[in-house]
């Protein structure tokens, strides 16, 4: 009865569920979602900043620390950013290579190719994409990366890093 107990009380991680669902159907990330839905974007970023700063700080100094469990993180620390600004490329990416990481391509691919569709003018949104492409590469996934570098050069003809990322 209290292995249960303390079941039902431990947070759940992005390992084992992914992004979509927790921010579906957990409190904590529902409320940051309504808390700064109504902010304008700056203040929405620079939240989601603050959030991804925070939660990479806290994972050197685990790292440091040789504490914690820096493969699955909780999910409030990985999650938060982009619960706070759904369009935050920097969030997008990172939660993006977690799912991808979790054996959770179609997630990690549908976040990718989110990028895809932001703003031209979002800010280093194809050093973004690249490192979204670059990550694919290194998982010696050339098909997924060619499709979010041809979903790149569809969207932003314009950028010459999206031809190098493709060819």
């Amino acid at each position: 009865k209290a292995t249960l107990k303390k079941r039902r009380r431990r947070r759940e991680t992005l390992a084992e569920i992914p992004f979509r669902k927790l921010v579906e159907k957990d409190a904590e990330l529902k409320s940051l979602r309504t808390q700064h839905a109504g902010l304008p974007a700056e203040e929405r970023r620079m939240a989601a900043q603050w959030a991804l700063d925070s939660a990479q700080a806290s994972m050197l100094i685990a790292q440091a620390a040789n504490a914690g469990d820096l493969v699955h993180p909780a999910w409030h620390d990985a999650a938060a950013p982009l619960a706070i600004d759904p369009e935050y490329a920097p969030a997008i990416l990172t939660v993006g290579s977690l799912e991808y990481q979790y054996g959770r391509v179609d997630e990690a691919m549908t976040l990718f190719l989110k990028l895809t569709t932001l703003p031209a003018d979002t800010e280093d949104l194809p050093e973004t994409i690249d490192m979204a492409g670059d990550f694919l590469i290194d998982q010696d996934d050339h098909v997924n990366a060619g499709q979010l570098y041809a979903a790149a050069v569809r969207a932003y003809p314009q950028v010459a890093l999206y031809q190098v990322g493709l060819g």
